[in-house]
């Protein structure tokens, strides 16, 4: 094999259903090229979004050990993005309005990030994968009507052509996703749901394309015999405004990153494939006969483990997951329909949303009548950016108080217009809060009524101006618990007290409100959800009696803990600062916990294996019983497996609890602690470390010849010091 080629799988997701696809298909993708004289190294990058789902960092380290026999897996996380962020607007390389724009949040900046990162692993070819779809083809026999199942050898498809190329874009079969199958009858108007599609309609999405599937197919695309054989290959063409590729599957030529353009969309729409291809038109771009399987509503998990369904059924409008799934992407491709038609059809613009506002009012009626739902209105659609909602006394749907738009019944908060600013006073009588209903507005307070019973999730999230909240002596929940985010990234809030009518703090409630520094926490807490403090700027925390419960990551960062009561359950991994699968570096700090009496030091890094040791021992007991408990590991030295990390824990703790046998322990591994610093030449931490006079004269006469000929003049003067001070020989010391 005499050919090496580096080539990136890149997955940019929320969903740890990830790790099931490379678990279940590492096999097929190194088996690909056994036979050939090409030698590929693959390196899967997994850039994940904990603001997408229920998820914590440990989903996304699911994958199996036998996986990284074979291949590099590279976690890409929201720190190495601030990271690089950083430093490409230090350098000047970015300015930071560039810099937010090409890296951040969404699908969109996600890509763009992998795709940075790839670059900066010298990979020479990158393909995008979804992590609902997988490598095989269904293909319908239309004399028997089974299904034959074909895997696909997808990377070896596209090397074979992406060398000639600087895109390449593969084939989907499965789900129309995430458009539901319709029954078109006499319930529902087939012109009037016609209209809705055509208001949505863009490069992908057509009456034109989804109707013979829907009609022939129960909205299901099955794959073409004739290209599954791998024959077929053609250059896409430009129709002069871009040369249109689509979803995943789509491998790029890293070679030639001139021609590779940026991903983008619209804040909270959908399309950034559809503006990716308006970019391609001077790119060669090849389609190539592979297919994926999409699987856009997971109903089919166990393909990739060779357990092929003999049918694939319809999908209906009956669950909550696909309403609510269609409902979201109706509204992203809404949002992004004006920006894709001035783009493609600018001589047309006008009259084109003009004609897309009356599909709307055609086709929302029949898709609420659809769900059995009324949540679909044109006047949020239409209203979206503006200052205050303005509706006609007959609209049968909504209802409007103070710009803002509710329900019929006044008891739910459906919308909240985007550029509202002042203060947000919900009147009593609203009971619920809609999912992003409030998110990315300007207000700078708000003001929760007494009625509230539930609020959406990232209901408030990115409101950026928002300084004050009153919660109200109503709601006992802050959210669901699966994926809340309610007050995700409102960077303005400095300052918040939780009332006693809130009995849980559902799940990142408050995550990456990075300038909240003080938080009250009253009796009648119970449970506080993953993440929900999460990157705060939480020094201090006080945790009433009442509180039975913490998760994950609840107070990541704090630096000292208040207990009033019994340790909460999974104390332990509400605190600690970093998860499992982060590598050890020098930036840990020591958190402590007092419950006024005692106290207990301990470092904010652990490895997984001490992690679920240590969990054992602090599940509901009081700090005295922790401190007191023989079986506890309270000795720095065996807090990780890391030498580095024991050592580096028993001086932090040492320095703010001159205990006894802390003390035994640094003094019997002093000299290798010395030798380190040296090493490092990090004379600051070499002497901090000498102040403690934890080293024997003998041991310091050794270590000195090592020190003054690492030219540590300080450590150097130190040491002569403690010499003479110990009545050593007299020594002088040359500069």
């Amino acid at each position: 094999m005499d050919k090496v080629v580096n080539f990136g799988l890149g997955f940019v997701t929320g969903r740890p259903n990830v790790c099931k696809v490379i678990n279940n298909t590492y096999e097929q993708l190194i088996n690909q090229f056994k036979d050939t004289d090409t030698n590929v190294k693959l390196t899967i990058f997994i850039l994940f979004d904990l603001g997408y789902q229920y998820t914590t960092r440990v989903d996304f380290y699911g994958i199996i050990p036998s996986v990284y026999k074979d291949i590099k897996i590279k976690y890409i996380t929201p720190e190495d993005i601030e990271e690089e962020k950083k430093k490409l607007i230090a350098k000047e390389v970015l300015t930071k309005a560039n810099a937010d724009l090409f890296f951040g949040h969404g699908h969109a900046k996600g890509r763009n990030s992998l795709m940075y990162f790839a670059l900066k692993s010298k990979v020479d070819y990158l393909l995008f994968w979804d992590d609902d779809e997988y490598p095989v083809a269904c293909i319908k026999d239309e004399n028997t009507n089974e299904i034959i199942w074909k895997k696909q050898d997808n990377i070896a498809m596209h090397l074979k052509y992406i060398e000639q190329a600087d895109v390449t874009i593969g084939y989907h079969c499965g789900y129309i996703s995430p458009i539901p199958y319709v029954e078109l009858d006499e319930d529902v108007d087939k012109e009037k749901f016609k209209c809705f599609i055509e208001a949505l309609g863009n490069d992908i999405i057509s009456w034109d394309s989804i109707k013979e599937k829907f009609i022939k197919y129960n909205g299901i695309t099955y794959a073409d015999p004739k290209l599954v054989s791998g024959e077929g290959a053609y250059e896409i063409k430009s129709d002069g405004v871009g040369k249109w590729v689509s979803g995943s599957t789509l491998c790029l030529n890293m070679k030639n990153i001139n021609k590779i353009p940026a991903f983008y969309n619209p804040e909270g729409a959908r399309g950034e494939d559809t503006f990716f291809s308006t970019r391609l038109n001077d790119s060669k771009v090849i389609k190539v006969p592979v297919y994926h399987f999409h699987d856009g509503f997971l109903k089919y998990t166990n393909i990739t483990r060779g357990k092929y369904p003999k049918t694939l059924r319809k999908i209906k409008t009956s669950e909550e997951q696909i309403e609510q799934r269609f409902y979201k992407a109706s509204r992203g491709w809404i949002k992004y329909k004006p920006l894709f038609e001035y783009i493609t059809n600018s001589k047309n613009y006008k009259n084109s949303i003009e004609n897309t506002y009356k599909n709307l009012e055609m086709g929302i009626p029949e898709v609420n009548k659809l769900f059995e739902n009324d949540e679909f209105d044109s006047s949020i659609l239409r209203a979206i950016n503006t200052k205050a909602f303005k509706l006609s006394d007959k609209n049968r749907f909504c209802a409007e108080y103070d710009g803002v738009l509710y329900n019929r019944n006044k008891d739910t908060l459906i919308c909240c217009p985007s550029k509202k600013t002042g203060a947000l006073i919900i009147p009593e009588g609203v009971k619920y809060i809609a999912d992003y209903s409030c998110s990315k507005i300007d207000i700078t307070k708000l003001k929760l009524p007494d009625s509230l019973r539930s609020i959406g999730n990232l209901a408030f999230s990115k409101d950026e101006k928002l300084t004050e909240i009153d919660f109200g002596h109503g709601i006992k929940n802050l959210g669901s618990g699966e994926n809340d985010s309610i007050f995700f990234l409102c960077n303005a809030l400095t300052s918040i007290e939780i009332p006693s009518n809130v009995e849980s703090i559902g799940s990142n409630a408050f995550k990456g409100c990075r300038n909240l520094s003080n938080v009250i926490l009253n009796e009648g807490l119970e449970n506080v959800g993953p993440g929900a403090f999460n990157g705060c700027n939480l020094t201090e925390i006080t945790i009433p009696k009442s509180v039975k419960k913490v998760h994950d990551f609840s107070f990541q960062g704090v630096k000292r803990v208040n207990i009033k009561g019994i340790l909460p359950a999974y104390f332990l991994h509400a605190i600690l600062k970093t998860d499992n699968g982060m590598q050890y570096d020098d930036s840990f700090n020591i958190v402590e916990i007092t419950d006024g009496q005692n106290k207990l030091f301990f470092p904010m890094y652990l490895e997984s294996d001490d992690k679920s040791v240590l969990q054992h021992n602090l599940n509901y007991k009081t700090l005295a019983e922790v401190v007191e408990d023989e079986n506890f590991i309270s000795k720095p030295g065996e807090y990780s497996k890391h030498i580095e990390v024991k050592q580096d824990m028993a001086i932090k703790i040492y320095g703010h609890n001159q205990d006894s046998e802390i003390r035994t322990y640094l003094r019997r591994v002093a000299t290798n602690i010395t030798k380190r610093y040296i090493s490092k030449k990090d004379e600051d931490g070499l002497v901090e470390f000498l102040k403690f006079n934890l080293m024997t004269t003998t041991a310091i006469n050794k270590i000195l010849p090592q020190v003054e000929n690492a030219g540590m003049t300080s450590a150097t003067a130190y040491l002569l010091n403690a010499i003479n001070n110990a009545g050593g020989n007299q020594k002088t010391f040359k500069i």
